[in-house]
């Protein structure tokens, strides 16, 4: 069943009126479940998920935690709001055919409960196979590790950015608590073995030596089960370099790295530091990579990556590298969309991964993939009642091969927990995917996306849009071109509104801090290489002709349309208050972050 109509409101909690009888459902469905749950907890998802959960999948109550309740709750609210606002189907169906689409969407968070019920109960049951539930595995190309197709991200679960955290006493217990408990849930439940953090994530290496020392300890955890990944940036000074990898370990408590990558590899300022000569006799951060692991400190090199796809490709042909951390989404490259061949972006470098039988591991499927765990209204009635917008992105990713025409494939992605429930929904997409049950639903899914694209822009937009676009290191004025088309399309096609206002605030951000008078290197060393790399480029300039250099080689038939685009873009997303209120189909359909991470929350000391 197609949704072609997006929800259009604010998700607002079904009151008695709202769920009188204008419809006639069938007695003890879902809908009436959820209704009843709704009504009677009007100011509360958690008991909204108790009352769902009693009578569908009584046993989650005892297994999970109240966090995930909200998650469950906001999920009944927000699919009974699309019948209230009247957007369900094609706005033409006949009743059963609302209570049909409704269903299904319910059915699929009863499935997701029963999957993870049946994981715990099959943990505590002797004899079983735990395996048969966990995570499954794959060969990790050329390094020949055995790599679950989720992963466990640790940016997220840290108590704070930047160097304030001087020790492990500087932590709030409760924090250190949580970090434990997402390593026993991912580690120990899920078989999720892969644990990936980097120096820049604050104290995340320090909290997790920590916490991996005191597994150990217990017996739950062996060193020689996991792989334990780091990551460093390239610099300029080597000597740095070494310091920064060599505080990661002592940091991370370990003798060696399974996988070690060169963190940000994102322009030729990075590949230069990393391989050039730096001032430091004959060294460079590549002679330290190689003597780390020439003494069995480091097992497997790559590198991290928000740069041109151009760029990826180059240092993927360098042969220097077993596996490459980099991003491709259902809808976009992030920072390389609209670049490479035609502007597949990083298709293409995931193609080139395969021939070289090097490991493809994508990088922040949920939040730069999307902000797929606060999808838009129009964006989750073009994937339900298939999938869920979390679950539909996972499976893109693990059914690359059979979607892409050259059967590109990536054998794993990461998933920043920031608490213990974060990794469940992941987890069952894992199990259905080992089921064989999501690509079917993933091919329905993205021809629906398709459509709801050609529809929205024009079927030749959509063939041309990125004709002539330059990415901002080719720019004469550093604007970043084919992100702001990218963004521009992907609010129109997919009502993406905060996904794209939070990417292109970033380039609004860049340049405010732009000085005219400074060449652009110049700019760039002010802004900091390393962090700028990570969100290249400036947002156009209002009015600005762009067509008589940058954009010199755009089709004079796209040229109004990117003029369009631009403006759209500055208006909607350039940092202003607006007096216009959004569309409907661009509002939030819920927030799967039922409280701030820990990095986001304030401490009274600094």
């Amino acid at each position: 069943m197609l949704f072609t109509h997006p929800p259009s409101s604010s998700v607002p909690v079904p009151t008695k009126n709202t769920m009188s009888n204008k419809r006639p459902y069938v007695q003890s469905s879902l809908v009436d479940i959820a209704k009843s749950a709704a009504c009677k907890y009007p100011n509360s998802n958690i008991e909204i998920a108790f009352s769902f959960l009693e009578k569908t999948v009584p046993q989650f109550i005892q297994h999970s935690e109240n966090d995930r309740f909200v998650k469950v709750g906001r999920s009944i609210v927000s699919i009974l709001s699309m019948e209230d606002d009247g957007v369900v189907g094609d706005g033409n169906n006949d009743d059963s055919s609302v209570q049909l689409i409704l269903e299904k969407s319910l059915q699929l968070l009863v499935q997701e409960c029963q999957l993870l019920v049946q994981h715990h109960e099959q943990e505590q049951e002797d004899g079983k196979d735990k395996s048969s539930m966990q995570v499954p595995k794959v060969r990790f190309g050329k390094t020949e590790l055995q790599m679950p197709i989720v992963t466990l991200g640790c940016m997220r679960f840290q108590q704070q950015w930047g160097d304030r955290i001087k020790n492990v006493n500087m932590v709030n217990a409760d924090c250190q608590d949580n970090l434990v408990s997402i390593l026993r849930r991912a580690i120990v439940e899920y078989g999720v073995n892969h644990i990936e953090t980097a120096r820049g994530y604050g104290c995340s290496d320090m909290q997790l030596g920590v916490a991996l020392k005191q597994l150990y300890m217990t017996g739950e955890v062996k060193r020689e089960d996991l792989i334990i990944q780091s990551k460093v940036n390239a610099m300029k000074n080597p000597k740095v370099f070494r310091a920064q990898l060599e505080t990661t370990m002592k940091n991370l408590q370990v003798d060696y790295l399974d996988l070690f990558a060169v963190h940000g590899l994102n322009g030729d300022w990075s590949f230069d530091w990393l391989f050039g000569d730096n001032g430091d006799g004959n060294s460079n951060c590549w002679d330290v990579v190689q003597e780390f692991k020439d003494a069995g400190k480091i097992r497997h090199v790559g590198f991290s990556t928000h740069g041109p796809t151009e760029l990826i490709c180059k240092s993927i042909e360098t042969g220097k590298f077993d596996y490459v951390n980099l991003h491709h989404h259902f809808c976009g490259s992030y920072t390389a969309s609209g670049d490479g061949p035609n502007g597949i972006g990083n298709i293409k470098c995931l193609r080139l991964l395969k021939e070289m039988d090097m490991g493809a591991f994508v990088i922040s499927v949920t939040d730069k993939g999307g902000k797929i765990y606060e999808p838009s209204r129009k964006l989750r009635s073009l994937t339900l009642p298939d999938l869920e917008p979390m679950t539909f992105g996972c499976a893109w990713l693990w059914n690359l091969h059979e979607l892409d025409p050259h059967n590109a494939t990536v054998h794993t992605f990461s998933i920043g927990a920031a608490r213990p429930s974060d990794l469940d929904q992941f987890v069952a997409a894992a199990n259905l995917q080992k089921r064989g049950e999501l690509l079917s639903r993933t091919k329905v899914i993205c021809q629906r996306l398709e459509d709801a694209k050609r529809n929205a822009l024009g079927q030749d937009w959509v063939d041309t849009c990125y004709e002539g676009i330059i990415k901002s290191h080719k720019s004469k004025y550093l604007v970043e071109h084919t992100q702001t088309v990218w963004l521009y399309n992907c609010i129109k096609a997919w009502g993406m509104y905060k996904f794209a206002k939070d990417r292109f605030n970033t380039l609004v951000n860049n340049r405010k801090k732009y000085d005219p008078s400074l060449s652009h290197d110049e700019n760039i060393d002010k802004i900091g290489r390393i962090g700028y790399g990570y969100m290249p480029g400036l947002s156009p300039e209002p009015q600005k002709d762009y067509f008589v250099d940058d954009l010199a080689g755009v089709p004079e038939k796209n040229r109004e349309v990117i003029q369009e685009a631009y403006a759209f873009m500055l208006k909607w997303c350039g940092g202003k208050n607006l007096e216009e209120k959004i569309p409907k189909e661009w509002e939030s359909s819920y927030e799967m972050k039922p409280w701030k991470d820990y990095p986001d929350r304030s401490y009274p000391y600094k």
